[in-house]
């Protein structure tokens, strides 16, 4: 075929599936810098047909006719990078800096991989270099917004987004990194634009299939998100976060059997690295546990380990020896969890079990559907140690005592949404008959002085420092009211009364609609009927409370 060196004829090359033949014809009969030129752009088409190894391969054998030339050292540093060799990438781009200290394409990789290693400060120099050496290039524009995307100011990465599509119109990947921006920005109908911008330009990108069944799960529109996701998997079904969200989507709506399924693809999506006890065989539900000891290990966060310790019930009744390990903060509670043997602190358990399994395994193994579910409550306890520390924590006052925890992890990805300011709760710390109970942690500031002046509140968090000293103060506590975050997951699991507040889109346990929990038979859930709508939860928190308060101080006779 005729092959005029442009990278659309590289394309249609690989697609007629007889390159190799017209590889070896060129090797025959071309000039080393011809061969040289034809061979990175036929690397370079593969690459964009998203077939990295094949490219690299092809831009190796250009750099080994020619080790000094930039153009093919800032190609092979691209094709390594498609294929997750970050080292020999810094290798190659590292070179063409030293070689051409004004090359930007050099300066822009080198960022990239600074950046895909998460050290953003060397990444946003290496591309500021970049940019200020060819401010009109929009991959470098791009890329700084990615920098600013890792460091979580998605509205500053937005607008190297928006410069990068001014530069070039056409970029699918810059219109589904701006949709990812205004995502975080909470600018969600902007966000759905972008995305479809993206797909119009690229509708076979599986990424921005994902992305755009995450926004429509930010809005709830569950089928909506589940069609997007099973059509990125139809595009490339080794996106594993495809198959990761649709799992999600699928708990959320409660099809747990496939839910669970779907969720054990996190370990292929960029969990990997997370796991750990590699040397033992991953219980899946398949083997006998009669007699057999098997490790269960934290994976996630602290409400998720907390959640997840109902399981310990399900495999007791299998026959199991059940040791635990987990964070240092959950190592005395998860002691009194019954059928416990033993519980230690993360990566302190050793290897001598005949099985392993990550706590949010457990659904999946354990074939759990609503009818199987753990519900029981309490399967948690505070040891008897605690108990003792907080015997004179008993109530004094004759008012409804209220614990309170407005905030989750701020490092969580949904934090934004999830966790409330101590303004927006003004409503409820002026209801009278109470005694407000702090739960929350790290209070500094000018949030510290405020608690310090309400006079129906108690901050007592100072004197606490695991949760099984949160489980122990829980004891004297009438009702706990918490965002989404541990404290939530700590109370229903100790059978307490719990109001939940949760966010428009909530996390897949809450399920949808509903304002009860399988999970957890103690807890009442309070959702926003719009998205960041707080107000309108707290109002139903107050209403509520004053019935409880009424109710209390009728039947204590105060």
């Amino acid at each position: 075929m005729n092959f005029g060196g442009t990278l659309q004829d590289a394309v249609a090359l690989v697609e007629s599936g007889h390159f190799s033949q017209v590889v070896e014809a060129w090797a025959k009969a071309l000039d080393e810098q011809t061969l040289r030129e034809r061979l990175l752009v036929l690397g370079e088409a593969f690459n964009a047909l998203g077939k990295a190894r094949e490219g690299l391969e092809l831009v190796l054998r250009a750099l080994k006719l020619d080790t000094q030339n930039i153009r093919t050292l800032c190609a092979a540093g691209e094709a390594y990078q498609g294929c997750n060799f970050l080292p020999e990438a810094f290798g190659c781009f590292y070179k063409a800096t030293n070689l051409a200290p004004l090359e930007p394409a050099a300066w822009s990789g080198l960022g990239h991989v600074f950046l895909r290693s998460h050290k953003t400060k060397e990444a946003l120099y290496c591309l500021q270099k970049a940019f200020e050496i060819q401010p009109a290039n929009p991959d470098v524009s791009n890329r700084l917004g990615l920098v600013f995307l890792e460091q979580n100011n998605p509205q500053h990465a937005a607008q190297w987004f928006l410069n990068s599509i001014k530069l070039k119109p056409d970029s699918s990947h810059a219109w589904g990194n701006l949709a990812v921006a205004w995502r975080k920005s909470d600018q969600i109908q902007l966000a759905l634009r972008a995305c479809k911008s993206a797909l119009k330009i690229d509708p076979r990108n599986a990424a921005n299939w994902t992305n755009l069944g995450v926004l429509h799960q930010e809005q709830n529109e569950i089928e909506e998100a589940l069609s997007a996701y099973r059509r990125a998997i139809a595009l490339d079904e080794n996106f594993y976060l495809a198959h990761v969200n649709e799992g999600i989507a699928l708990l959320l709506k409660g099809d747990l059997l496939a839910g669970w399924a779907k969720y054990e693809y996190r370990w292929l999506a960029g969990e990997s690295q997370k796991q750990r006890h590699l040397k033992l065989p991953f219980w899946k539900g398949n083997e006998s546990l009669a007699g057999k000891t098997i490790l269960l290990h934290s994976d996630q966060g602290f409400g998720d380990t907390i959640q997840c310790l109902r399981f310990v019930s399900v495999l007791l009744s299998l026959g199991a020896l059940i040791h635990i390990e987990v964070n240092p903060v959950l190592v005395a509670i998860a002691a009194q969890v019954d059928g416990v043997v033993s519980a230690v602190p993360l990566m302190q358990a050793g290897e001598a079990f005949d099985f392993q399994c990550p706590f949010l395994s457990l659904p999946f193994a354990c074939k759990t559907t609503f009818e199987t579910l753990p519900a029981a409550v309490p399967y948690l306890h505070p040891s008897a140690q605690a108990l003792e520390k907080w015997k004179s924590f008993e109530p004094t006052t004759g008012k409804l005592r209220v614990a309170l925890a407005w905030r989750g992890n701020a490092e969580h990805e949904n934090d934004r949404n999830r966790s409330l300011s101590l303004e927006a709760l003004k409503p409820l710390l002026a209801l009278e008959n109470c005694e407000f109970i702090n739960l929350q942690w790290g209070l500094a500031g000018a949030e510290k002085d405020a608690v310090a002046q309400l006079p129906n509140f108690r901050d007592t968090m100072p004197l606490i420092s695991t949760f099984d000293d949160t489980a122990a103060f829980l004891t004297h506590v009438d009702l706990v009211i918490s965002v989404d975050t541990a404290v939530a997951h700590l109370a229903g699991a100790l059978g307490k009364q719990v109001w939940i507040l949760l966010p428009f889109a909530p996390d897949w346990r809450w399920l949808l609609e509903r304002i009860d929990s399988p999970w957890y038979p103690t807890a009442r859930l309070f959702r926003q009927p719009t998205r960041g709508a707080w107000s309108a939860v707290v109002e139903q928190i107050v209403l509520n409370l004053k019935v409880l308060v009424n109710e209390f101080t009728t039947s204590s006779g105060n």
